[in-house]
């Protein structure tokens, strides 16, 4: 049962000199009860600008000039400021990048999920003490821990006390934006296998915001890859993996290495992101791609779809 529906959406902000960035064009997804969305590319292609869209959380001069967004068939864009209040938290809540800039230092982590809990959901002080214990042992953090500050917490300690404020309320719909950022490689594998065992017991649904897709394969069930604020390859993780239809998509798998694979070395995608106060005529990827022809600089590519694989490329989605 479809949960959320982006469709076209279009957002901008306002600079200096009266310019503007382009930072989300067209953008279009949907995510079923209980499924996983990754949204994934650079730094800088529109990832958490279409994210934080979702909960109407863009900063003052951003704003959203097209398109729809939908949560159980109800439009988000046009929702007043109260029913987007009740929508945060309780109904989509977010684990933000860095927890230790997250949390807020000076409180206890106690005060911060009790404060979370009281205000949603209008729970007395003994209750939402109780709900906070709760919490924490759901995240497989001991109790006595609740009156510590953030500092005294590891990193990956930290992001799951993140995870818990965003579970605090019982949301249909969890972000996650980069939430193992910075973390090694065995606390990465311990937070995926956390939130794993929390959107099955829960029955939650999840985007997943990342650059990396080398995390994928046992997490998520559908892959957006973004580049220059637009989505140019969508579909199924295992078609995403193994049938890359986009040049930029199979850049971003060969830039992983591959234990035991034939390729000594990953490689890297040359040039840098474009930049997006203008928008060029053609494909936006072509000055980067290596199999770029004089059309991709010419026209924009229009959609191909291949049992639900759908992808933007003048070429067919031949293999590299």
């Amino acid at each position: 049962m479809e949960i959320l529906n982006v469709k076209d959406l279009k957002i901008e902000f306002n600079l200096s000199g009266h310019r503007k960035l382009h930072a989300v064009n067209g953008v279009s997804f949907s995510l079923n009860k209980g499924e996983t969305l990754a949204l994934v590319g650079e730094s800088g292609s529109g990832k958490t600008t279409t994210a934080l869209s979702l909960m109407k959380l863009l900063p003052d001069n951003g704003s959203i000039v097209e398109g729809e967004i939908l949560y159980k068939n109800q439009s988000v864009i046009n929702a007043s400021a109260e029913k987007i209040r009740s929508l945060r938290w309780k109904e989509i809540s977010i684990i933000f990048q860095g927890a230790m800039n997250a949390l807020n230092p000076v409180l206890t982590i106690e005060k911060q999920l009790m404060d979370v809990i009281m205000h949603h959901d209008h729970l007395e002080e003994n209750e939402a003490r109780i709900r906070a214990e709760e919490l924490l042992k759901m995240v497989e953090i001991d109790v006595t821990r609740l009156k510590q500050y953030p500092h005294q917490f590891s990193g990956g300690m930290r992001q799951r006390v993140m995870i818990a404020m965003a579970l605090a309320c019982n949301p249909k719909i969890v972000i996650g934006d980069e939430p193992t950022t910075a973390l090694d490689v065995m606390v990465q594998a311990q937070i995926f296998d956390l939130l794993e065992r929390l959107k099955k017991v829960l029955e939650l649904s999840m985007i997943i915001i990342t650059h990396d897709l080398s995390i994928l394969g046992d997490t998520c069930d559908k892959v957006a890859v973004m580049y220059a604020g637009e989505i140019v390859e969508y579909g199924e993780v295992q078609d995403i993996y193994c049938h890359p239809k986009h040049p930029y998509t199979q850049k971003l798998l060969s830039s992983y290495p591959v234990i035991g694979g034939k390729k000594a070395l990953p490689e890297s995608i040359p040039g840098i992101p474009m930049d997006m106060t203008q928008i060029p005529v053609g494909c936006k990827f072509a000055p980067r791609c290596h199999k770029a022809m004089p059309i991709c600089f010419e026209e924009a590519p229009i959609q191909k779809v291949e049992n639900g694989h759908r992808y933007f490329c003048h070429l067919g989605g031949e293999s590299l």
